[in-house]
């Protein structure tokens, strides 16, 4: 997929995780598309390649790199493109997408909503948010109600109460928005009913982390090439006179199908997941038909693995989805579990008790700690394992995330079980009361590491 490709190059000198480039690359795109290319559920539902995409992140994660990209790339090249003001109110917003300056045109030659040569028009908005947290801040149900209500509405009505034109309604309304935001905002601000509401099944959730350290970022390479193709390509798809259906392909039909009536997508067991999968067919539209339009050239077809590929990255997304949200409408040791569990990703995988004791133990009492670490357990988002010291052979607790237990399960061949249900002692090589090192981590626990890029100056970086 050429467009997301020359992205990932331009950026590869930086420390910015990659899902983060990818999916605000498709953001991006979908922005840029507008309401001018679709394609069908059923032959009723039109889908627009709209997303709200919120990357969250710890600070420095390398989200706002991402977002930077996407801005300046708007900026730079659609200067008729409403974007958002870092402090803005609902109220404004769609004050501006209502005026008559607003209006995106295209030309409908072939008649494929009907009348040939009709000229149709929409209004499109793309909010870049430094913060989700201060975007909604000014006012959060008006906020939420106008991302929620505007999402795929043919028609939106503004009627405010100082309005001199009340009850005003414009046709063919067109937000995206790519949002950055912090784990702990997601786990202490956000309302469970924000989720049900609607708000939480529209937005894809991005979560992800630095997997390397760049003292010198650079540009690689064929990098400035790549980002010129990649706003090229933006480009093409931007033109008034590129617009139309993409339409599944025989063979896309009959896998849509099947996935569709599978009875197990659809998880029972968390609210705020099952939120997500309910109306996740949707997105796996929306992301097919993104992906199908990075291909150069335009072939106007999704095929088979442009909805696998669709299904896959969303998938991906759950684990952390799951995690991000344990804590959402419930007490504040949620939000200390969470910050645990990230404390354990960037220590590799797998961290002591003594160690997670003394670095969160300021924050609770002891039986509040207590009661933390066992919901961790229960909910399986840690696993424990006690392992001697190999020099005075007393047992140090040890707390791993699930990949992390897996593969060290699969390198002892030992059958991946909860540990809730069958503690077992495991021999590791290392010092007590100490993190596990990165470079003790077993066989089948996926590492990213940055690979050998050279820079446009000759340097070989690694």
């Amino acid at each position: 997929m050429p467009f997301l490709q020359d992205l990932i190059l331009y950026n590869a000198g930086t420390e910015c995780p990659q899902p983060f480039i990818v999916w605000s690359g498709l953001a991006t795109l979908g922005a840029v598309l507008g309401r001018k290319v679709w394609t069908m559920h059923g032959d009723r539902f039109r889908i627009y390649a709209n997303l709200y995409v919120n990357m969250v992140g710890t600070s420095g994660s390398g989200k706002s790199t991402a977002q930077e990209l996407s801005r300046d790339m708007i900026v730079d090249n659609f200067p008729n493109l409403l974007i958002s003001d870092d402090f803005q109110s609902a109220q404004d917003i769609l004050k501006k997408m209502s005026d008559d300056t607003n209006v995106f045109t295209w030309n409908d030659k072939a008649g494929l909503l009907g009348e040939a040569n009709k000229i149709h028009e929409y209004r499109p908005f793309y909010a870049i948010v430094d913060e989700l947290s201060n975007f909604l801040s000014t006012d959060m149900k008006a906020m939420t109600g106008l991302l929620v209500g505007i999402y795929s509405r043919s028609t939106f009505g503004t009627g405010f109460k100082n309005d001199p034109n009340k009850n005003q309604r414009f046709r063919n309304p067109y937000f995206s928005m790519l949002s950055c935001t912090v784990p702990d905002w997601m786990m202490s601000n956000l309302r469970i009913d924000l989720f049900t509401g609607g708000l939480g099944r529209r937005m894809i959730i991005v979560h992800s982390q630095k997997t390397k350290k760049e003292p010198d970022p650079f540009i690689p390479v064929g990098g400035k090439q790549a980002l010129a193709r990649a706003v090229d390509h933006l480009k093409a798809v931007y033109h008034e006179d590129f617009n139309g259906q993409l339409k599944r392909t025989t063979e896309a039909d009959k896998w849509w199908r099947l996935w569709y009536n599978d009875p197990t997508r659809i998880t029972q067991d968390d609210p705020i997941l099952k939120q997500f999968h309910e109306t996740k067919h949707i997105q796996v539209l929306k992301v097919a038909m993104l992906l199908a339009m990075c291909d150069m050239p335009f072939k106007w077809e999704i095929d088979v693995h442009h909805l696998q590929g669709a299904v896959k990255m969303l998938d991906d997304l759950e684990p952390d989805i799951l995690r991000l949200t344990q804590g959402i409408g419930r007490n504040e040791l949620a939000s200390i579990g969470q910050q645990i569990m990230d404390y354990i990703v960037r220590m590799g995988g797998a961290a002591s008790e003594t160690n997670i004791r003394k670095f969160f133990g300021r924050y609770l009492k002891n039986n509040e700690f207590t009661d933390v670490l066992q919901q961790l357990i229960k909910t399986e988002q840690a696993f424990v394992v006690s392992l001697p010291d190999p020099k005075t052979g007393v047992p140090v607790t040890f707390f791993m995330i699930p990949t992390f237990y897996q593969g060290y399960m699969k390198k002892k061949n030992l059958p991946f079980v909860s540990l809730t249900e069958s503690a077992h002692e495991i021999e590791l090589e290392l010092k007590a009361g100490q993190d596990v090192p990165v470079s003790s981590l077993p066989a089948g626990t996926q590492i990213p590491v940055s690979s050998n890029v050279q820079s446009a100056s000759g340097t070989q970086r690694k």
